[in-house]
């Protein structure tokens, strides 16, 4: 394994880290969203009073 083919491999192993944290947030953000739109807007009126 030469240095070049070291370079190329460290490469994809980040890409792969980065394409993972990528996946990892945007399904937290779906999720979010979809909780937010099943449970509707009445959830939250409890957080305004005090």
């Amino acid at each position: 394994m030469n240095i070049e083919s070291f370079r190329e491999a460290v490469e994809q192993v980040g890409l792969a880290i980065d394409a993972g944290g990528v996946l990892i947030i945007v399904l937290g953000i779906l999720l979010a969203a979809a909780r937010g739109l099943l449970r509707g807007r009445s959830d939250a009126a409890g957080y305004a009073s005090l």
